[in-house]
């Protein structure tokens, strides 16, 4: 490990501290991510000092928020099973940051300090857990090494790797088996992702096949309808044919708007609510600009809440984040985004509902989407014409529509139970 850190910290750390600073001329996220960064160390002092001394304290750390929805079953589980322990989570993305900054179940949120060794340890001196919890695949190797050093426990859960992952590449290779071996304990998510993760383990007792919180997750999402309900009246969409359209990039939308064009022709009362996966006002803009060059009417929510009681346009753009994984159940149908690049997002969400799935040829990121197209519970299309004939099948066969989707919901069904495997896992360290 000492001669992975001296090339980690003298070559890899300094490169990619100036490419940081030369990207943050040019990429509004990564200026705001060192922007909210100053002042870290006495802002975060502030609020350990906050923290009741005689509570164990257990640090997390999430990099987006995403990762951090597979977190919140976990999180909220500790924070029933007793009031024994405080929680810091450090975030690393400046969008989820922004997005989260509290949450009930967290004592203290932070941003990740930049991974050098001096900040690795100065904020492990300030935090002093009792146990370090990684979530999936943002793994800072300082703030692991360093934790290792001290002697705090290291437990990674929802680990899994894809087949043609870099991680195996020649020298890489040796880099991230002295990363992952740093691990006391490593919960994967797959028998696939065991036998993955087991060619960087020396330790193969310590690699346990728990399972996905992502399915939790979606489950306890599902039950949860206030975060909707304050935002929006389900019942306003009552009549209409809705399609979910979640976390779209452009990539998405260059195939998807024309299909729904089309299908506005054959299918009454058809609806779609479309949920990009990064609403900014320039992306917002540019769908708006297109969908009226399609002549199709469509409206922002923050808009539609304020002026609209009726809904007679065609599209409700949802302009924030944090409602898509229940925008779901208002859909006879969903397409999941980022499946036509740079890769498919979260299809349990939709999944939960047992309703249908569609989505992009760019699924190698997914287990979970695989495991769909296998089952059959979900469809992969190619192009515009592919969407359409999709779209236009589950709309016009309802017998095929609930078929569908109650295979994907059955997947989510036998995956259930992960959380309080990793639970029991962190406590035993406590």
């Amino acid at each position: 490990m000492v001669f992975w850190a001296l090339i980690y910290n003298f070559i890899l750390i300094p490169i990619s501290y100036i490419a940081f600073r030369i990207a943050s001329l040019f990429a509004e996220k990564v200026k705001l991510g060192i922007q909210g960064r100053k002042r870290l160390f006495p802002n975060l002092t502030e609020k350990i000092n906050l923290l009741p001394s005689d509570k164990k304290r257990i640090w997390f750390h999430i990099a987006s928020y995403g990762e951090f929805e597979q977190a919140k079953p976990v999180l909220n589980a500790l924070k029933q099973e007793s009031d024994r322990y405080s929680v810091i989570a450090s975030i690393f993305s400046p969008s989820a940051y922004e997005n989260i900054k509290s949450h009930p179940s967290v004592d203290v949120i932070t941003y990740l300090p930049f991974d050098s060794w001096f900040n690795a340890r100065k904020f492990l001196s300030i935090i002093r857990p009792d146990a370090a919890v990684f979530v999936r695949h943002d793994i800072w190797p300082n703030h692991a090494w360093q934790a290792r050093k001290q002697g705090i426990p290291l437990i990674l859960f929802d680990a899994s790797l894809r087949p043609d992952t870099s991680r195996f590449f020649p020298i890489v290779r040796c880099f991230n088996r002295a990363l992952f071996n740093s691990f006391d304990i490593i919960h994967a998510t797959t028998e696939k992702d065991v036998e993955r993760l087991s060619r960087l383990c020396a330790k193969k007792n310590n690699l346990l096949l728990t399972g996905d919180t992502k399915y939790d997750q979606a489950r306890q999402r599902s039950l949860d309808t206030k975060k909707l309900e304050a935002v929006i009246d389900p019942g306003a969409f009552k009549g209409k044919r809705v399609l979910v359209a979640g976390q779209t990039h452009f990539s998405d939308d260059r195939h998807l708007m024309p299909a729904f064009s089309r299908l506005l022709g054959q299918i009454d009362d058809l609806f779609m609510i479309l949920v990009p996966h990064e609403p900014t006002e320039d992306y917002i803009a540019a769908t708006e600009a297109t969908f009226k060059t399609l002549d199709i009417s469509s409206l922002r929510l923050s808009r539609y809440r304020k002026h609209r009681t009726v809904v007679d346009f065609q599209v409700l753009i949802i302009d924030s984040i944090g409602l898509c994984a229940n925008l779901y159940g208002l859909g006879e149908v969903a397409f999941v985004g980022g499946s036509f690049r740079p890769g498919i997002h979260n299809v349990i969400e939709p999944a939960v509902y047992g309703i249908p799935i569609v989505f992009g040829p760019r699924i190698e990121v997914s287990s979970e989407a695989q495991e769909l197209v296998d089952r059959k519970g979900a469809l992969i299309v190619n192009n515009t014409q592919d969407i359409f004939e999709t779209l236009r099948l589950f709309f016009t066969d309802e017998t095929e529509r609930q078929r569908v989707g109650n295979i994907a919901q059955q997947l989510v069904s036998e995956n259930i139970g992960a959380t309080q495997k990793v639970v029991d896992s962190i406590l035993s360290y406590l």
